[in-house]
């Protein structure tokens, strides 16, 4: 509908707009299927394998990856940094929400 709007009004970006719907749409599929068995396990390994294995790691990657200036050791400094962040978050998230069992997938992975 975008793209459509965006070819009526000459905006030129409307092919940008599919690409990126389809981008979108095959991200957020394959992150359902990665996500799907881990809601239904809710095991509290495959919960914390994810969150540290997988969250962490791929945002440390993104976030030494995408200056344009970085320094050596950068990648470890961002996997502690998040890490320690998501610790915290953790235990705020258990502080005050609470979940039973603690490492319920359904409130621990969105907030992490």
């Amino acid at each position: 509908l975008e793209a459509a709007v965006a070819r009526m009004l000459e905006l030129g970006n409307a092919d940008q707009l599919v690409i990126s719907g389809v981008r979108c749409f095959v991200q957020l599929s394959c992150l359902g299927f990665i996500l799907a068995p881990i809601f239904a396990t809710n095991s509290p390994t495959l919960v914390m394998a994810y969150v540290f294995g997988f969250m962490v790691l791929v945002s440390a990657y993104e976030a030494a990856a995408r200056p344009k200036v970085t320094y050596p050791g950068m990648f470890s400094k961002a996997i502690i940094s998040i890490g320690i962040s998501l610790l915290v978050s953790g235990l705020l998230l258990l502080y005050i929400v609470q979940p039973d069992p603690w490492y319920d997938a359904q409130y621990v992975i969105p907030l992490a």
